[in-house]
């Protein structure tokens, strides 16, 4: 879609045209989708989440503003959306229970794929999970993550540690797994 089309499309959204609202939603879902997915703990989850996030980006359409560009915008909505839904699971419950997690390997490669990794990240706290996107695949400073989710800076920090020690615990406990099966096959 070209920058004019997609300009199109979103004057015709703000007008609330059911038939672009569609069309607008089908040409950012795969976006909205990949960004939601590193929020929940399941894909229901990350459907639930990207639902949300798509409802309220064509609730506040009006409230886009051509000087950014569009997906950036989509995203800041998705990720808010993503951290709403964390606030909402806390204040529900302490403790969200542990889901059996179907790990996924890249094919012919020992690097870790998208899914593989969220694999891991699923595994941790709900705590550890949000410092640890907002961070490091999201790229926000301890700073902001601090007023994000109303926690303290050192409490970022301290978070984001605990998740990269456990992840690193994770992927050697694996590792070794995978060592002692060839070894015994071997």
């Amino acid at each position: 879609m070209t920058e004019a089309q997609l300009k199109s499309l979103i004057a015709a959204c703000k007008t609330k045209d059911s038939a672009s609202q569609k069309a607008l939603f089908y040409h950012v879902y795969d976006f909205g989708y990949n960004i939601a997915r590193r929020y929940a703990r399941s894909k229901e989850e990350a459907e639930e989440i990207a639902n949300d996030g798509f409802y309220k980006m064509l609730l506040k359409i009006e409230q886009y503003n051509d000087d950014t560009p569009f997906l950036l915008w989509v995203r800041r909505i998705m990720i808010n959306t993503g951290i709403d839904h964390f606030r909402k699971l806390e204040k529900k419950s302490a403790q969200i229970e542990k889901q059996p997690v179907k790990l996924v390997r890249n094919q012919g490669a020992e690097a870790l794929d998208k899914e593989y990794l969220l694999g891991f990240l699923d595994r941790l706290s709900p705590q550890y999970k949000m410092v640890f996107v907002l961070h490091v695949m999201e790229g926000f400073s301890h700073d902001e993550i601090s007023r994000k989710l109303n926690i303290s800076k050192g409490t970022s920090k301290s978070n984001l540690s605990k998740a990269r020690q456990k992840l690193k615990k994770m992927i050697m406990e694996l590792e070794e797994k995978e060592n002692h099966g060839r070894q015994t096959v071997g």
